[in-house]
């Protein structure tokens, strides 16, 4: 420990616990497999969707710091969970692209770069690291522009994306006959994921699967094995709860 992190102590961001960005509790949270993570209802042309971690809690606070507070420094901590739901999404294909679902021109200029990209790529590395062959490919751009769809339904947000994205010029080419894996940092209604893969798909481009972080609890009832599980299908090991794990 640094004097600057004793006259400074940096607060966790997914709790109260101070001494590290994401403290070691919290990155219990973000351990562990992927799993489907499918969302009920499920909206049509949905690809297998993976995620580790419960969009809740640390997990929740983690992520929204990350997109809404520009703590770039934070997709360490998040890349390894992608990276986890993109192995799995991988499967045994020899040769993955992953496709990055893209911000809103409002939201890079309200947080000054697409942090999903950032993590996404980060996360790629990671994978590559693990022996998954995977490119990013940006291949996705935004026709128009969409509401906000905080609060909304599954059924609004489904009108609200429909045909919201197109697939770049060139970029179909540049995928050629591999599969895409689309990669988002939550999944909850899945209709975001689903509006993606439409895009590619209606370019000629296969859709493996999609990747994601985290879910919220609208999905399979498979979500929960007990205490003592990490990721997505438990809490945190042992039972420790958010700031009692220093």
């Amino acid at each position: 420990m640094s004097w600057l992190d004793v006259l400074f102590p940096v607060p966790c961001a997914g709790c109260p616990v101070v001494g590290a960005p994401v403290c070691e509790g919290c990155l219990q949270s973000l351990a562990g497999e992927a799993v489907p993570a499918w969302p009920d209802p499920r909206p049509s042309g949905l690809p297998p969707p993976w995620a580790v971690a419960r969009y809740e809690s640390e997990v929740r606070a983690i992520v929204l710091a990350y997109k809404e507070r520009a703590a770039v420094g934070l997709a360490r901590a998040l890349a390894p969970p992608l990276a986890a739901a993109i192995r799995a999404a991988a499967g045994r294909a020899p040769d993955v692209v992953v496709v990055p679902v893209p911000a809103s021109a409002a939201a890079i200029r309200a947080r000054g770069d697409d942090v999903t990209d950032l993590v996404v790529r980060r996360a790629v590395r990671q994978a590559r690291r693990d022996g998954v062959h995977a490119h990013v490919v940006r291949a996705l751009r935004h026709t128009r522009r969409v509401a906000d769809s905080a609060g909304l339904d599954a059924s609004a947000r489904a009108a609200n994306l429909a045909g919201a994205f197109a697939v770049r010029s060139g970029a179909a080419g540049a995928i050629g006959t591999r599969p895409a894996i689309v990669a988002d940092d939550v999944i909850t209604t899945g209709t975001t994921i689903a509006e993606a893969a439409r895009a590619l798909r209606a370019a000629g481009v296969e859709v493996r699967g999609a990747a994601t972080i985290a879910a919220t609890q609208r999905h399979t009832p498979a979500w929960s094995r007990g205490p003592g599980s990490s990721g997505l299908l438990g809490g945190r090991p042992n039972g420790a709860t958010v700031g009692r794990h220093g």
